[in-house]
C-alpha cells in the first residue's frame, strides 16, 4: 500500500463495482493492475464513496449515459420495488433534486430519463411515478407540503413528462355526437389522457343536426363553445369553407368542424361518390385546421374508417414535412367487412380518384371494385392498435386486411375500461334505483301510467346491424310474450339505416 498515493485510490459501492462500466486508458507498452480493499463500517471511506459516486453521477448526467447502477438511483429504484415508505421515496427523490437537476440546471425527467431501468422494468417505472403522483396530492392536505424539495422534484417529474400534444380524430364524439362504443370510448379515453396532465385535443365534425334533430346544438352546450374561425380545405376537387367551432371540455381541447352540405348527420344515408367527398375532406381539413393552429402533434390517433385518409394525406406531401415528426395511430373498433367502410362507386363513378386524390392502390388491389378506407388507414398510418388483445389476435387472423395488418410489428390493444365511478353518479342522476329507472322507461316508451313491476323490461340500445343480433331479440319475442303471459315490455333502440336490408328486416 505504500505504493499507492491516496489520489490514485477510487470509491465505489458494491453494486457501482459490480454494474458499471470502468474506463482505463494505458500509454504503449503499459500494463495496469488494480485491487480491491473492502472497507466495512469505515465512516470516512463512506462519506469519500458518496462524494465520488456523486461525481461519477454528475459525469454520467451530463453524457447522457445510463446511470441505473449508480448507488443514488439503486436506493431509489429499491425503495420502489420493495414498496419502501413514501418518506424514504421522498428523502432520496430531494437527494437526487437538490444534488444533481439544480445544480445542472436540468429538468428531473431527463435525470429519470438516464435510469433506464425505467423504461427496461415497466412495474418499477408505475410505482415509480404513482410515488410522484402521491407526493404531489399531499398539497389537497398541506398546502405548505409544495414548498419542500421532495414535492418539487416529483412535480417536476409528472408535469414534464408528457407526451407532447397529443391529437384525436373521430366521427362521433360524446355527449354532442356518439352513436356507438366509438364515441364514449374517445370521450373518455380523451379525458383520462388529460387528468395525467396530457395535452390532448380532439377533432370532430360538428352535424348539421344531431341524433335528436337538433340544429345548432353546440351553441346551446353548457361548455360555451364559439366560433372560433374559418379555414379553406381544397379537396375533392373543389374549395369548401369549413366553419371550426371550439371548446374545452374535462381538460381537454375540442375542435368541432362544420359544413352543413358535407356533415348533416352521423353516418347518413348517401351515394358512394357523397360518402368520400364527406371522408376526403374532413380528413384533409383536420391537417388544415391544425396547420392553422401551428399545432404539430407527437402522435394522431385516428379512429375507424370514417378517418381513414388522414394519414395517406400526409404520406401523400399533400402538407409537405410538417407533420415529419408526428406519429399517425389509427385504431380499429371493428373490422369485419360490413365495418370496413367499402365505398362501391356508381356506374357512372370510375374509380372515384378525382374525389379523394390518392394513389389508387391505398384503397384497394388489382381488380377490386370497391374503395376500402380501412385498407388506406392501414397502408398509411405508423402503426394500430383494436379495443381488446382477443379482437387483435381475431383480425390478424381473420379479417380480410390481415396480410397488410401483419407488416405492421407489435400492433397492440388494450381495454379502454369504464370509469365505473363517473358512470355510476350518471346513472343514479337518472333514476334512484331499479324501480324508478323502470317507472321512467315504462312511462316514457310504453306510456303506462303507474310503474308496473311485474311486466320484465327488456331493453337493447345500439346501432341495428347484423354484428349486434338485433335478429335474436325479434326471433325470441314471440316465446318471451307467450313465456311470460304477456307480462313483458321489449325496447329495440339505436340507428338503422334504410338501405342496410339487415335493418329493414328486424323492422
Amino acid at each position: 500500500t505504500d505504493w499507492v498515493f491516496e489520489q490514485e485510490k477510487e470509491y465505489y459501492f458494491l453494486n457501482e463495482i459490480i454494474h458499471e462500466k470502468m474506463k482505463f486508458t494505458l500509454g504503449p507498452f503499459r500494463s495496469l493492475c488494480k485491487g480491491i480493499v473492502v472497507c466495512n463500517d469505515d465512516p470516512y471511506a463512506f462519506a469519500v464513496a458518496i462524494g465520488r459516486s456523486c461525481s461519477r453521477l454528475n459525469r454520467k448526467i451530463s453524457d447522457g449515459i445510463d446511470c441505473s447502477a449508480s448507488h443514488f438511483c439503486v436506493q431509489l429504484t429499491n425503495t420502489v420495488s420493495n414498496l419502501g415508505s413514501l418518506n424514504d421515496f421522498a428523502m432520496r427523490l430531494a437527494i437526487l433534486y437538490k444534488t444533481f437537476a439544480l445544480p445542472l440546471s436540468m429538468p428531473m425527467h431527463k435525470l429519470m430519463l438516464n435510469m433506464n431501468i425505467l423504461d427496461s422494468n415497466e412495474m418499477i417505472g408505475s410505482r415509480f411515478f404513482a410515488y410522484c403522483k402521491n407526493i404531489m396530492e399531499c398539497k389537497n392536505h398541506n398546502p405548505k407540503v409544495s414548498s419542500l424539495l421532495a414535492f418539487k422534484a416529483a412535480e417536476n417529474i409528472v408535469l414534464t413528462n408528457k407526451l407532447g400534444p397529443i391529437v384525436f380524430i373521430a366521427p362521433e364524439l360524446g355527449r354532442w355526437s356518439t352513436v356507438g362504443g366509438l364515441g364514449v370510448m374517445v370521450d373518455e379515453l380523451t379525458q383520462g389522457l388529460a387528468m395525467i396532465h396530457e395535452d390532448v385535443y380532439v377533432i370532430s365534425p360538428y352535424y348539421d343536426k344531431n341524433r335528436k334533430g337538433e340544429v345548432g346544438y353546440l351553441a346551446k352546450d353548457p361548455a360555451g363553445f364559439i366560433h372560433k374561425k374559418n379555414i379553406t380545405v381544397k379537396a375533392a376537387g373543389s374549395v369548401y369553407t369549413i366553419g371550426v367551432h371550439t371548446g374545452k371540455v374535462s381538460g381537454v381541447n375540442l375542435a368541432f368542424l362544420h359544413h352543413a352540405e358535407l356533415f348533416p348527420s352521423p353516418y347518413p344515408d348517401v351515394t358512394a361518390a357523397t360518402m368520400l367527398r364527406q371522408i376526403a375532406v374532413f380528413c384533409k381539413g383536420s391537417l388544415e385546421f391544425l396547420c392553422s393552429e401551428s399545432l404539430i402533434p407527437a402522435v394522431v390517433v385516428t379512429n375507424d374508417w370514417f378517418t381513414g385518409l388522414v394519414a395517406a394525406y400526409n404520406k401523400n406531401g399533400d402538407f409537405g414535412e410538417v407533420f415529419k415528426g408526428t406519429t399517425f395511430l389509427h385504431i380499429f373498433h371493428n373490422l369485419q367487412e360490413a365495418y370496413e367502410g367499402r365505398i362501391y362507386p356508381g356506374p357512372s363513378d370510375g374509380n372515384m380518384s378525382h374525389i379523394h386524390q390518392l394513389p389508387p392502390y391505398y384503397f384497394s388491389d388489382w381488380g377490386v371494385h370497391y374503395l376500402n378506407p380501412s385498407r388506406c388507414a392501414t397502408l398509411c398510418s405508423n402503426q394500430w392498435a383494436t379495443v381488446s388483445p382477443s379482437y387483435l389476435q381475431e383480425i390478424l387472423s381473420s379479417s380480410p386486411l390481415a396480410p397488410i395488418l401483419k407488416t405492421h410489428a407489435k400492433p397492440f390493444a388494450f381495454p379502454n375500461g369504464i370509469p365505473v365511478k363517473a358512470r355510476v353518479q350518471k346513472l343514479l342522476s337518472a333514476a334512484a334505483d331499479h324501480i324508478s329507472a323502470t317507472n321512467k322507461l315504462q312511462q316514457k316508451y310504453f306510456k303506462m301510467a303507474d310503474v308496473n313491476d311485474s311486466i320484465h323490461v327488456f331493453a337493447f340500445e345500439g346501432r341495428v346491424v347484423a354484428q349486434k343480433g338485433v335478429h335474436l331479440i325479434c326471433e325470441a319475442a314471440g316465446s318471451l310474450i307467450h313465456k311470460f303471459q304477456g307480462k313483458i315490455n321489449l325496447m329495440v333502440g339505436g340507428q338503422a339505416q334504410r338501405k342496410n336490408p339487415y335493418a329493414l328486416n328486424c323492422d
